[in-house]
């Protein structure tokens, strides 16, 4: 199985909280291969790695008692007006902050922007140690790895198992199509809050 060029891909990482709590953050990218492989598992890969990527950047910003899951992988059926699932993984990352985690739904925010000035992505990252918020605020040590997460999060890349470029970007519903990052971002220096979604999922 392959992966055509310019495929939209969302891929769907998924943070396991203590007491059975689900958060997910949600990532999409267009995949282009240049040329060079286009293999499913290679594509699965290249996307791993780029989650990988972006929690190592929390590495030690997380509570260790949060574990991250399963990761799946959805290509966009133009056809049908759906996501078609492509494939799982689960990343390796293993979050080393000792301190007990924070209330689930105190998260950092970080906004980024699109190429289209009206269309613009954002991301809740949950989960940090007790201690990394003082009145509310990041500590400056948190804001750069932060700031470094947001820099992984919207930077384009060029896979290893593929060769292919990726380029990450934000989904619109309502328009029905993608808008890659423009490469500026701006995260919140107050800790924000993340609502429950449903029983069990989300927070």
């Amino acid at each position: 199985m392959a992966i055509a060029d310019g495929t939209v891909l969302r891929i769907v990482a998924s943070l396991l909280f203590p007491d059975s709590v689900i958060a997910q953050n949600i990532f999409y990218t267009v995949f282009t291969d240049n040329g060079s492989s286009n293999d499913t598992d290679d594509v699965l890969d290249d996307l791993v790695d780029y989650v990988e990527d972006i929690y190592t950047d929390l590495l030690n910003e997380v509570a260790e008692e949060v574990d991250l899951g399963e990761m799946k992988v959805y290509e966009y059926d133009s056809v049908d007006d759906d996501w078609d699932e492509v494939g799982t993984r689960t990343p390796s990352v293993a979050f080393n902050q000792t301190a007990d985690g924070l209330p689930n739904g105190a998260a950092a925010l970080i906004h980024a922007r699109s190429t289209d000035p009206d269309v613009s992505g954002h991301k809740y990252f949950g989960g940090f140690g007790n201690g990394k918020a003082v009145d509310n605020d990041w500590t400056s040590g948190c804001l750069t790895q932060l700031v470094q997460c947001g820099s992984t999060w919207v930077t384009n890349f060029v896979g290893t198992a593929t060769g292919g470029d990726f380029f990450p970007g934000v989904w619109s519903p309502t328009r029905t199509n993608f808008y890659a990052f423009n490469g500026t971002f701006i995260v919140n220096g107050v800790v924000a809050y993340q609502r429950r979604r449903k029983p069990g999922v989300g927070i």
